[in-house]
Order: C-alpha cells, then sequence, then structure tokens
C-alpha cells in the first residue's frame, strides 16, 4: 500500500505565495486554491498512491506552546486573502473524496510523523508532501519527504530519501533533531544554543552522534572554548529544543489501513464549488466532466419545475432561446473516445426542444422566429450552407461574454452560470443548463448597458458575427487576432450543353469536401484540393499554370497618382516636414516621399 500525506498548511502556503492574487468575478479570492490543487494533481501522478491524507493545523494551542510560552511567537498571522480560503478548500477536497485530518493540540507535523510510523510497522510506503524542512527527520527506509522548495527563482519539488539526506547532511535523518536542538529554529522561535549554527551543529553532531553525545564529550579538545561556554549556559535550552523540536509519532488519529481511502466524495458539489470559484480548468483533470453540478445552497430548498422535452413544432414561432450541449470525451484504454456529443437545443418558456439539423433550419431563417443563441459562428455556417442567411439570430451571448471578458481562455455556458450566478427556471436531467439560460443573457445583457458597450456589441461586434460566418463560408479563414490565414473559393463554369445534373454534383462534391480554406489548411496542392471536390467525375487537368502574387504598383505609379491630387493639396503636402507614406493596397508596398520629392513634382506639374 501507498499513502500519500500532505501538510495541508504548508502546500497552501506556498501555493497562495507562488501564484499572484486570483479573484473570482465576485472578489473571492482563489489562487491558494487553484495552486493546490494542481499540486494535488501532480503529487498524484508522481506517487500513484492508493490512499491519500490531507493533514491541516488547528487553531487552538499545541502541547508545544504550552510548553514554551515563546514556540512560534515571531510568526506573522495568515493573511486574510489565504484564510478566506482555508474552509473553501477543505469543503472541495471532502466534495472530490479526499479525507482532511487534525487533532486538537497537536500540529499537522505530528499527523505526519504518526502516519508515516504507522506505514512502517506495516511496511508500506509512505510520501510525505511538506514544504517543511522539519519532516525530514521522518525519513526512513520506507518513508520518503517530498520538499517542495524554490530552486533557481522556480517552484519544484525534491525527493528526500535516505540516501538524499546522506548527501546532503552526512548524518542519519533523525538525527536531524539534534542538529536542530543546537542550532534552533528562527521560524519556529526555538532557542537552541546561542552562538551555535547550522555548519557547527552539523559538524557537532557528525562527531559525537546526538545532544546527549556532545554533552558527555564537553571537554573533548574538538570542542573550542567558546562554544563549550555557550553550551553550557544555554543547555536547559537545548534539551527544551530538542522536545519542542522532535515530530511526534503518537498523535490520536485513524492510523489503519484503508482509513484514507479516496471515496466518491460529492461529485456534483464539487463542479458547483469549482464553478463558482471560475476555476474551470480544474474539472476535467478531476475526472468530472459530464458531471451535472449541484443546486446553489439557496436554491436548494426551492421546488423547481422540470421542464417537459419535445419535438419541435413544424411551424414553429415566438422567441427561443438556443445553445448546445457540449461534447463529453472520456478514455476507453489509451485512446481518447467522445462520450456523449455535442447536441443543439432550444427553450421556449419550460419546453427544451432538443433540435436535429432539419430542427435548426426551420429556425434559422423563419419571419414568425427570433433567437437569441449561444455561439451564433455553426448557427450561421448552417444557415448559409442551406442558402439562408440565419436572418432570425438577433443576439449570441458567447460574442457578449467575449467582450465583457476578453481575457478568458474559452467561453461555455457551464462555465458562465456559476459566475453570472444564474438563476434556473426550470431543471432538466438532459441539459443541465437550459434552464438557467434566461437568466443568464439578461444578465450578460444588463452588464453589457451597465458598462456602456450597447453600440460596440450592437453596431460592430454582433454584425461582423455574421460577416466573418460568410467570409469562412466563402473561403476566407480568419485567426482570432482577425488576420487572413487562408484564403480561397471555386470559379465554375459550366460549358454549352452540360447535363442539368453536374452543377447538382459538384455542389455535393463541394459540401461533401468541407470549407475550402480548411482544405487549404491541410495541403495548399490545387490539383489535390480539384480532385477531393469532383472524385465522382472523371477528371482530366488539361493544363496548369503558376499562380502568381502580382502587381503592377511602382513609385513611379505612385508619383502619378500624387499629381492627380492637385497643385493646392501637394502644396500642403510639401509642407509636412514628415512629406508621405503611400501604401499599395494589393500588394502592401509603401513609397515614401520628402518635403523636397513632393515640391519637384509640383514644378513638373507646373510645367506640364
Amino acid at each position: 500500500m501507498r499513502l500519500l500525506v500532505i501538510d495541508g498548511n504548508s502546500i497552501a502556503n506556498r501555493a497562495f505565495f507562488g501564484i499572484k492574487l486570483l479573484t473570482t468575478k465576485d472578489g473571492r479570492y482563489t489562487n491558494a486554491i487553484y495552486g493546490f490543487l494542481n499540486i494535488l494533481l501532480s503529487l498524484l501522478k508522481e506517487c500513484e498512491p492508493d490512499e491519500v491524507a490531507v493533514a491541516f493545523d488547528l487553531k487552538a494551542p499545541t502541547f508545544r506552546h504550552k510548553m514554551y510560552d515563546g514556540y512560534k511567537a515571531t510568526r506573522h498571522g495568515m493573511p486574510e486573502e489565504l484564510a478566506q480560503q482555508m474552509p473553501v478548500l477543505k469543503e472541495l477536497l471532502a466534495d472530490l473524496g479526499y479525507r482532511t485530518v487534525t487533532a486538537e493540540g497537536w500540529e499537522a507535523d505530528d499527523i505526519l510523523g504518526t502516519l508515516a510510523a504507522a506505514c512502517a510497522a506495516r511496511q508500506d510506503d509512505c510520501f510525505l508532501a511538506t514544504g517543511d524542512r522539519d519532516s525530514l527527520q521522518l525519513v526512513s527506509d520506507t518513508t520518503t519527504v517530498l520538499l517542495a522548495a524554490t530552486v533557481m527563482g522556480r517552484s519544484k519539488t525534491v525527493t528526500m530519501d535516505v540516501d538524499a539526506i546522506h548527501e546532503k547532511y552526512g548524518i542519519e535523518p533523525k538525527q536531524l533533531i539534534e542538529v536542530k536542538s543546537l542550532m534552533g529554529d528562527t521560524s519556529d522561535n526555538i532557542p537552541g544554543v546561542k552562538g551555535i549554527g547550522e555548519k557547527t551543529a552539523l559538524s557537532l553532531v557528525q562527531t559525537f552522534g546526538s545532544l546527549e553525545g556532545v554533552y558527555a564529550n564537553l571537554d573533548d579538545k574538538r570542542i573550542k572554548p567558546k562554544q563549550r561556554e555557550h553550551l553550557m549556559e544555554d543547555k536547559p535550552m537545548a534539551e527544551l529544543s530538542h522536545t519542542l523540536g522532535t515530530i511526534r509519532t503518537d498523535a490520536p488519529i485513524d492510523t489503519a489501513e484503508g482509513s484514507y481511502a479516496v471515496g466518491e466524495g460529492n461529485k456534483a458539489a464539487a463542479v458547483r464549488l469549482l464553478q463558482e470559484l471560475e476555476i474551470h480548468s480544474l474539472i476535467p483533470r478531476f475526472g468530472l466532466d459530464g458531471v451535472a453540478p449541484e443546486a446553489a445552497p439557496e436554491e436548494q430548498a426551492v421546488e423547481l419545475p422540470e421542464a417537459e422535452l419535445a419535438a419541435l413544432p413544424l411551424a414553429p414561432s415566438g422567441h427561443y432561446l438556443v445553445a448546445s450541449r457540449p461534447a463529453v470525451m472520456g478514455k476507453q484504454g489509451t485512446r481518447n473516445v467522445m462520450l456523449q456529443p455535442e447536441s443543439w437545443y432550444a427553450v421556449q418558456d419550460t419546453t427544451v426542444y432538443p433540435l436535429e439539423d432539419a430542427d435548426l433550419l426551420r429556425l434559422l431563417d423563419n419571419a414568425d422566429v427570433t433567437l437569441d443563441v449561444f455561439n451564433s459562428a455553426p448557427l450561421y455556417a448552417r444557415a448559409m450552407a442551406a442558402g439562408g442567411w440565419g436572418s432570425s439570430i438577433r443576439w449570441d451571448g458567447k460574442l457578449a461574454a467575449y467582450l465583457l471578458d476578453a481575457s478568458a481562455s474559452k467561453y461555455q455556458v457551464g462555465e458562465l452560470v456559476p459566475s453570472y450566478k444564474a438563476a434556473a427556471a426550470f431543471t432538466c436531467a438532459d441539459y443541465p443548463d437550459a434552464g438557467r439560460l434566461a437568466d443568464l443573457f439578461a444578465k450578460m445583457k444588463a452588464e453589457i448597458t451597465a458598462c456602456g458597450e450597447d453600440a460596440l456589441y450592437n453596431d460592430i461586434e454582433f454584425p461582423l458575427a455574421q460577416v466573418l460566418a460568410d467570409m469562412t463560408r466563402i473561403g476566407v479563414l480568419v485567426d482570432r487576432d482577425r488576420s487572413v490565414l487562408r484564403a480561397g473559393g471555386y470559379l465554375i463554369q459550366l460549358l454549352p450543353g452540360a447535363p442539368d445534373g453536374v452543377i447538382d454534383r459538384l455542389e455535393k462534391g463541394i459540401m461533401a469536401a468541407g470549407p475550402v480554406t480548411n482544405l487549404l489548411m491541410e495541403n495548399d496542392d490545387p490539383e489535390s484540393l480539384l480532385r477531393r471536390v469532383m472524385k465522382d467525375f472523371e477528371l482530366e487537368i488539361l493544363e496548369t499554370v503558376p499562380v502568381e502574387y502580382r502587381c503592377y504598383c511602382s513609385r513611379e505609379r505612385m508619383a502619378a497618382a500624387l499629381v492627380s491630387l492637385g497643385r493646392k493639396q501637394l502644396t500642403e503636402l510639401a509642407e509636412d516636414p514628415n512629406g508621405i507614406e503611400l501604401t499599395c493596397q494589393f500588394c502592401d508596398s509603401r513609397q515614401r516621399f520628402t518635403p523636397e520629392e513632393i515640391r519637384e513634382l509640383l514644378e513638373k506639374a507646373s510645367e506640364a
């Protein structure tokens, strides 16, 4: 059995300070939670444990505080931004099925020590994940410390086993207690012996074996007079430091095998909380794709009606909300497989209509229908492929989401619902987000108005969506920065006498091949493209001509264009000390004319 024990406070603290402050839309701090969960995933991959325990400190004073008032007295309190995240982190761990461990009057270190000792007694492997070097004393043949450290300014995990302790310190792991009793620990405010630092403490322990051995050999010549003086003077403090620095292995916690097996937890609650925290990227990494989120606590007491699932009427009318249920991917052995395909649906009042392609086409260009949609681009593409225009679409929620937060990596209804705290009007097991679309869209529209972005959305962004869809359809592939990646299309000329069915066969071939720009991205060879589109024809290529990108612009032609502006405008341009730069709109070549050159053009124009 392999047990992974995580020092919760230590790892959360390192995650908090290692990642810049992150907040949700409503101001909740999330950086420590996000960092901790990423570290947890890395540890699970590295250790492949059978069981996982996460140890946390409690606020109550420990036996060490009662023994020595100064214990950890110099430490600053936990930052409020981190303190707010700790209960949420513990809740999320429980929902994910991980057991947290605390013991009143004991520290997390003692929990790590107790679980490590239990594993040693069973000859089980134990991995301790912590940023606290005190835990190195627990290293043994069965216990490995995964030490979170900063190396060359970068965070990494250093594996510390018995050999690593020997190499770094030249002593046995348990002898690190003896070293600490002599040198003390400023972090924990353990006094030690004044005047003795780490180097001297290590040397003394290497020579005499232990604190007891040092004091048994105070007269040894290898101990310098000043060191001897300090040792004699601070012997009580050294002995106290030994007790304070020793990690206990008898904390009153569960140690039986199987106590920390990862349970089912509450996956629906975990998804809801991750969505609320806007940590969407971790949902699939914890295997929670396809899990419907639990209703928010304030909604759980409200009894919502169940949506009616119905076929779209043959003659639909009125206003609909349209969105898609995302595809769900999973593993089949080592292969990625689709567990659930993408599925479009429409909502009207409390009725949900699953949509096939034919249903979409009855909605997209219908004078009796108006649509608020999420992600208009594929809908416009479907409409245009069928000879329509998508004229029923009035608003696009995905465009609104982008306008409101252009920094997000992706936009999905399931991610936006918790961010906007969209309330459910009904429940629908097959389409979990359907009941929240109306409130989500309403809140997004209100926020666009509140931000003063109505004109930008209505006059530029939304109309442009249709234009970009049309550009893609006719052969212009636009990148995210709206630069052109590929452009192309088909120029077809039927000769006199061609059979009536030829154009139908051509159109069928073009539709089957897919967007021309996608084909161009795969292969720029025009002949290959042509053979793919016309695979049902007996194709004979009679002649090929190289495609050239040629422009006939020149400096002389641009100069003539300047002269054509007229004397008055040329005179004004000549007075500009920067002159003028002309750019060819076809080939993008540029020609600069200085004020002197413009005056020469003026003279030549006058002579003519």
